[in-house]
């Protein structure tokens, strides 16, 4: 089994691994990430395997030395992680379109930045104010953002893309 992508810490495993391994099992406690980026790591204090964003939705499978193992919800990557990123708040409704924005305290943009945030990263919108998104943690401009599921029409890709060949890569020379 890929460690990367198997919900077992060494001491506790997620219950979708009942009957495949001997150990003790948990559904787990759901939480978000809470800062703008985190490592999610091979051990406690460990290396980095890869990173996870704001807003990146998450299951807590066990918690050793200020770390929690997780299982990335997007795409089912598991690792150790800070505990201190972790936070919970309202489900994400939008996601970070732009190459990057900020989190301000109000929706002006010579307003106090709160953090910044990359492509990718997931808020729940619960308002706005003129151009502006009213998120939980503070003000986006909303021409940053779009609904989640809104991938193409955010990156200006046609709806259906077509596949190229190998053929016909090589006949654009």
């Amino acid at each position: 089994m890929d460690r990367r992508l198997t919900p077992f810490s060494g001491r506790i495993a997620h219950i979708s691994l009942q009957g495949r391994i001997d150990a003790p099992l948990t559904q787990g406690e759901a939480a978000a990430i809470s800062t703008p980026l985190t490592d999610l790591l091979t051990k406690p204090n460990g290396p980095r395997d890869r990173q996870l964003l704001f807003g990146d939705a998450v299951t807590v499978i066990d918690r050793d030395q200020g770390h929690v193992f997780v299982m990335s919800a997007k795409d089912g990557y598991c690792g150790w992680m800070a505990e201190s990123d972790l936070g919970q708040g309202p489900a994400p409704t939008h996601w970070v379109a732009a190459p990057g924005t900020h989190l301000y305290t109000e929706p002006l943009v010579q307003a106090r930045e709160k953090m910044a945030l990359s492509l990718g990263s997931r808020l729940a919108v619960v308002g706005s104010w003129g151009a502006w998104a009213n998120t939980p943690h503070g003000f986006v401009p909303l021409r940053h953002l779009r609904a989640l599921g809104d991938w193409a029409r955010a990156a200006g890709w046609p709806v259906m893309a077509s596949r190229r060949t190998r053929r016909d890569s090589t006949s654009l020379a």
